[in-house]
């Protein structure tokens, strides 16, 4: 499936959503907000240095919010969002390396950052 396409996007959204929802119900704000407040409490500093998607890539991988992040984690939720299962071992290890550049793209769209 196509990650730009608006089904890829709603799954992926999900999935975001999910992972911080709990912990953004208990503030009484939405998941966007509540993400927004976080990376620029957390790790706004890092902006300047380093730039926007950089920043939110490593804040997500310091785990500030509960995405997967084992690679089998990873592997199923890629088969999740794209319905298919990965085969092929150069495909598994582009998926994995590019991981936390990609989540952090969507977390940035899905929360404005």
């Amino acid at each position: 499936m196509n990650t730009n396409s608006n089904t890829y996007k709603l799954r992926i959204d999900k999935v975001i959503n999910d992972a911080v929802y709990d912990e953004a119900a208990d503030e009484g704000i939405t998941s966007q907000e509540y993400i927004r407040k976080r990376f620029y409490e957390e790790y706004s500093w890092s902006i300047d240095r380093i730039g926007k998607q950089n920043s939110v890539c490593e804040w997500l991988q310091g785990l500030a919010i509960d995405l997967p992040y084992t690679y089998a984690g990873i592997l199923y939720l890629y088969e999740q969002l794209h319905g298919e299962e990965l085969t092929d071992s150069k495909k598994i290890d582009r998926v994995c390396d590019n991981y936390w550049r990609h989540m952090a793209m969507h977390v940035i769209r899905f929360a404005g950052i």
